[in-house]
């Protein structure tokens, strides 16, 4: 982790600081050792071991605090005894105040944490510091025994998997037949006491040897070893058991692997990856020593390691990124050397970033893909490319996404700090304090991809008077936006430890969407079209795709997630469509009145969730949408895009329409000139021609709108400031001349009518989906009649049917699509 970069300017009086190191003592950043310097596959530095094991480690788990227990043959750590089990710290030094007293009298082969913290091992050993507990135990966070996990006499054999419900029981594999003087093959589930779980039934059970396992997100246990069936059934080196124990037979390796897997891992889309010793699939299928499963247990062609591994394949671990870390006894991969540690790319190809040089000179037998991009290596090694390393070591791994936090503080910037952490760890990653009074400070740092949650502290508890934040990713699409809205306690987090996830997804609301901060309990908020999503309509089950809406408040007063999918209606919107649809109107945690929030929306296909996409800032306000700030289209996709523009002064720019509105102000600005021109409009158009105090060819200018629903008597807000640059030639841009209705073509027929249904075309609409809403109102102003739907140009032609009869008079039309709006009468006849 590092922080490569940091700028602050006073909002105030804007200065550039260019010398890096005095900002950091300015600002109070720690900074940590620089995985972008340092070649991924590089000895992290910051990890110290000293001489580290005097014999093996078989087994390493990370606790939340980022905090290592290792265990294995060995018995002594950097000097200290440490009988086959120790903890050591994030820095690599030994954890004193983990104390197992005499230690344990055999092997450790795996461990695994309870959800309480505890800790279980399991492996070839007999007593516990001195106590009787065959081959399984738990441990309390300390390091002492956990006295109300009972084993009884244990198990007659090795244990070598362990796997840790949610509920606390555990499942446990190895080369018993026995537990606690109860028959039992090789697989079985202990309750969180310690008894045996009678409810998990198996059989027969493995006919061979169980090596490791993994449970999957539905519960189900995978596990696999050197068996060739499970209760009777054929399944060669690999299973999958239900939660009952009966073997799954919807997962189907059919003729399965030639030889035994000693190492399995999940990846987040459900598939598997499998190493050992064996060389083929399927009785066919040539994979030596490592192999991809779909998750019904078939293979997966689309994972390609060409000729493989030349040995033994012991571990292997799935970055966030999708890379996959194998260790083992191989010193090669596909004829590139690699020596007992290798990276490969999602698709089964070499890494070559990953650059270890002669690497380890004995086994890897277990890995942890550190969040904040390393890797830690367990082992029999001694050296790791000539360096001596006992058995232990972390690796960068690399970073390849930049975080852009600006903080704005307020007049006790020394109160100010903010921290970054993995989620589902408890240490920091980055962090930052004391930053200036009235000040914008930008921080900017290099990450995995991976998830991680952002803190900002106040150390007085009453956050900040002023300011706010925002985090960005290097593409400047918003995470967290919580300008403008410093007002927090003693920490502004998003609730329950969520955090965030890199890359960031595609989706989003539709352009007028974003940043809407008037909206009312009940409107319809609309996501963007995702192609993928809408192509499941009428495919498949309808209920596991759509969108997902999430609103939060980056203080943490507030958190919702709602799913719209293909299945159900919410009223708007049809086909494909309506799932992009969500009214806000749910009674369960409704939405907060005048409380800022953000909204983040990711699709989902047959049941896989995209990246959340990025943010963008909402608020329920009923006063505000009684008269809403309005500002020029800003966007791109739009042809009347007028924000960040060049216009020739024959050119004309567009504000987002105000439904009711039948006037507008426009707003022009030019510091350097001190140049202030207001200029009113009829509609949302404003051309750009005018005569007194005329526009400045090459000049630019800051443009605001605001709209009036009386003529001009009352107005509501200004909206953001968007800028405008005037060209210097007629090539500049748009040169047309509008002053009233853009020229958008709309025809409805028939003219009279009956009351009943009418045509519609659209013409000149653009080529993206907008949103086309109708509203009808007879001669007492009383709506009689609402429609909306997406629609795309570059035409549109339907016919509506009216909620009811309309009686004979005459009635206003309104039509609006995207940013184009249209008004019309019609009569509608005996």
């Amino acid at each position: 982790m590092n922080t490569s970069n940091l700028t602050t300017s006073d909002r105030r009086a804007p200065a550039t600081f260019s010398l890096v190191a005095f900002l950091a003592v300015l600002l109070g950043i720690q900074f940590h050792a620089s995985s972008v310097l340092a070649g991924a596959g590089s000895l992290d530095p910051t990890f110290i071991v000293g001489t580290g094991t005097n014999n093996r480690i078989f087994a390493m788990v990370a606790q939340s605090d980022g905090k290592l227990v290792i265990g294995g043959a060995f018995t002594m750590y950097n000097g200290s005894t440490r009988n086959r089990i120790a903890r050591v710290e994030r820095t690599g030094a030994l954890d004193a105040t983990f104390t197992i007293g005499s230690g344990l009298n055999g092997q450790v082969n795996v461990l695994a944490l309870a959800p309480d913290g505890k800790i279980l091992l399991g492996g070839q050993f007999t007593t516990v510091s001195g106590a009787s507990s065959n081959r399984i135990a738990r441990l309390n966070t300390n390091g002492s025994r956990d006295l109300s996990f009972v084993v009884g006499t244990g198990f007659n054999t090795a244990v070598t998997m362990l796997a840790v419900q949610a509920d606390g029981k555990v499942l446990v594999g190895g080369a018993f037949t026995s537990y606690n003087g109860s028959a039992c093959s090789r697989t079985v589930r202990l309750n969180a006491d310690g008894s045996l779980d009678a409810t998990f039934d198996t059989g027969t059970g493995p006919n061979g040897e169980v090596f490791c396992g993994t449970l999957r997100s539905d519960g189900s246990l995978l596990i696999a070893g050197s068996f060739s069936s499970v209760n009777g059934t054929s399944r060669a080196g690999i299973a999958c058991l239900l939660a009952n124990g009966a073997v799954d037979t919807s997962f189907d390796p059919g003729l399965g692997f030639n030889n035994a897997v000693y190492g399995v891992a999940l990846q987040p889309d459900g598939r598997i990856l499998a190493g050992g010793v064996f060389t083929s699939f399927n009785g066919s299928v040539p994979c030596a020593r490592i192999a991809r499963l779909n998750s019904d247990g078939s293979y997966d062609t689309g994972f390609n390691p060409g000729i493989g591994f030349n040995s033994w394949v012991y571990a292997i671990a799935v970055q966030a990124d999708g890379m996959i870390v194998c260790g083992g006894n191989f010193t090669s991969v596909n004829a590139t050397s690699r020596r007992r540690i290798a990276r490969l790319n999602a698709d089964g190809s070499v890494d070559n970033t990953f650059i270890v040089g002669n690497a380890c000179n004995n086994w890897v037998y277990a890995l942890h893909c550190n969040p904040e991009g390393k890797v830690t290596v367990a082992g029999g090694f001694t050296a790791y490319d000539g360096t001596p390393l006992n058995r232990l070591m972390r690796l960068d791994a690399g970073c390849d996404k930049e975080l852009r936090l600006t903080l704005s503080t307020d007049g006790n910037g020394a109160q100010t700090g903010w921290e970054l952490l993995p989620v589902g760890y408890t240490y920091v990653v980055n962090s930052g304090s004391g930053l200036p009074n009235n000040t914008d400070v930008l921080a900017i740092t290099c990450v995995p991809s991976g998830c991680f949650r952002l803190r900002i502290t106040d150390s007085a508890g009453d956050g900040m008077s002023t300011g706010g934040f925002v985090l960005r990713d290097v593409n400047d699409a918003r995470i967290i936006d919580n300008t403008n809205d410093g007002v927090f306690g003693s920490e502004s987090a998003i609730s329950g430890a969520q955090g965030f996830c890199l890359p960031l997804g595609i989706d989003r609301t539709m352009t007028p969407h974003c940043d809407k901060l008037d909206w009312e309990q009940g409107d319809f908020i609309i996501a963007s079209v995702n192609g993928a999503v809408n192509s499941q309509w009428a495919v498949g089950d309808q209920t596991d795709d759509g969108y997902e809406f999430w609103f939060f408040d980056p203080d943490g007063t507030y958190s919702q997630r709602k799913f719209r999918n293909h299945a159900t209606s919410s009223g708007y919107g049809t086909g494909a469509a309506r799932a992009q649809y969500l009214r806000l109107n749910w009674a369960t945690n409704p939405l907060p009145v005048q409380v800022l929030l953000n909204v983040r929306i990711r699709g989902r296909v047959n049941g896989m969730n995209a990246e959340w996409g990025p943010a963008c800032r909402f608020k329920v306000d009923p006063m505000a949408a009684a008269c809403p700030a309005t500002y020029l289209v800003n966007n791109p996709s739009s042809p009347n895009f007028s924000c960040g523009v060049t216009r020739a002064r024959t050119g004309h720019v567009s504000a987002q329409p105000v439904t009711g509105a039948n006037r507008y102000e426009f707003e022009f600005t030019n510091t350097v000139d001190s140049y202030l021109r207001l200029v009113r409009s009829n509609n949302y158009i404003r051309t750009l021609g005018f005569n007194t105090n005329p526009l400045v060819a090459g000049r630019t200018y800051d443009v605001r709108v605001r709209a009036s629903k009386t003529g001009g008597t009352t107005w509501c807000p200004w909206g953001p400031v968007c800028t405008v640059t005037i060209s210097s030639s007629m090539s500049g841009g748009d040169q047309r001349m509008e002053l009233e209705e853009p020229a958008h073509d709309l025809t409805i027929w028939p003219v009279p009518n009956s009351g009943e249904t009418m045509d519609m075309r659209l013409g000149d609409l653009p080529a993206d989906e907008v949103n086309l809403h109708v509203m009808v109102y007879d001669a007492t102003g009383r709506q009689v009649h609402q429609f909306s739907q997406l629609v795309a140009g570059p035409e549109w032609q339907g016919s509506i049917s009216f909620d009811q009869h309309l009686v004979t008079g005459t009635y206003l039309m309104q039509v609006v699509a995207g940013e184009q709006r249209w008004t019309r009468r019609f009569v509608v006849a005996d």
